[in-house]
């Protein structure tokens, strides 16, 4: 999560809302269900029954802020916006590409990218983008707080040329004749998270991420067996404009923050990070916890704000409160 607001036509790799990924765990993988019930099958007739089945025809994976009671998916405007508001995971799950992975993999495995590619749909991974404002900040993270979640669910193809390309996949949808339907349910993930304050003093807003639960759609609760979510305080970082670093005023630092080189190996929490804030777009300082824009980078955290407070003082009226990135991870 990055809090950055009042950034608008930034680099979209750099500056972002939430990013979700899969890299070493989990990602899309048929389910044991699955495995079960097609344990007599053939090889290729598993991967027809998956490219033409019923409910992964045509759908793919989305990510998007989900309210709890009717899963209809948070708009920054009028309409959802795809880059924005929510975005896709992977090619449809019926493609030719994505089945013949999913095929290959030892059963209870997982798939993180396809081809090898660096390519941001053919990995595990969605950024969602609520940087025009403090105010769309601010509610974001408000509907968050008050049960929304941040979810992946499955999206037909068919809805996307639609006004509304965020419609969830249900159980209802497959009834031929639904009765008191459930739209509060979806196929799919949602995560819990809450945030707190970076910066205990008088004035700054709840900018880190401090606790996620994931529970499953269907059911709102968590499933039996699911690792935990961690949300670490050394992996909370003050963000640091780059015309900042190395200022003093009064004999000392604005910010304790240094343009750090990556090691040659480095931490398991370092790789963490990097997977979520790229080299070639931020330097991470670990011992300060703050990270610094790279030159060239376009758009700034704070907007057309001259004055920062980076330490733990009041803010909010002549000097803009500090922006943060939280990294969470699942413990396994």
């Amino acid at each position: 999560y990055m809090s950055c607001s009042e950034v608008r036509g930034a680099d979209p790799s750099a500056y972002f809302t939430f990013r979700l990924g899969a890299y070493e765990h989990e990602g899309l993988k048929l389910s044991e269900e699955f495995h079960k019930s097609t344990a007599l099958m053939s090889k290729n007739k598993k991967s027809r029954f998956l490219v033409n089945g019923e409910k992964n025809r045509d759908v793919q994976m989305q990510l998007a802020i989900r309210r709890n009671e009717d899963m209809v998916a948070f708009a920054s405007n009028n309409q959802a916006r795809l880059g924005e508001d929510f975005t896709y995971i992977f090619p449809p799950v019926n493609s030719e590409e994505l089945v013949e992975k999913l095929m290959e993999l030892p059963e209870g495995e997982a798939l993180q990218t396809l081809s090898g590619s660096i390519d941001e749909i053919n990995r595990f991974e969605g950024s969602l983008v609520f940087t025009d404002s403090e105010v769309l900040e601010n509610s974001v993270r408000t509907e968050l707080q008050r049960g929304a979640f941040l979810a992946i669910t499955y999206n037909p193809i068919e809805e996307q040329n639609n006004s509304d390309k965020t419609l969830a996949m249900a159980p209802g949808d497959f009834e031929e004749e639904p009765t008191a339907l459930d739209f509060s349910t979806a196929y799919g993930t949602g995560l819990s998270v809450q945030f707190r304050q970076g910066n205990v003093a008088s004035g700054h807003p709840a900018r880190v991420l401090s606790s996620i639960e994931e529970v499953d759609l269907l059911t709102k609760k968590s499933e039996e067996g699911v690792n935990p979510w961690i949300c670490p305080s050394n992996l909370r970082f003050k963000i640091v404009r780059e015309e900042d670093v190395g200022v003093v005023v009064n004999g000392q630092k604005l910010v304790n923050c240094d343009r750090v080189l990556d090691p040659q190996v480095p931490s398991k929490d370092l790789e963490r990070v990097r997977r979520i804030l790229r080299v070639e777009d931020w330097y991470v300082d670990m011992a300060n916890r703050c990270i610094i824009p790279k030159p060239g980078k376009v758009g700034s955290c704070y907007g057309t704000d001259t004055d920062i407070e980076y330490n733990n003082e009041g803010c909010g009226g002549t000097a803009a409160c500090t922006h943060f990135a939280s990294v969470c991870f699942k413990a396994f």
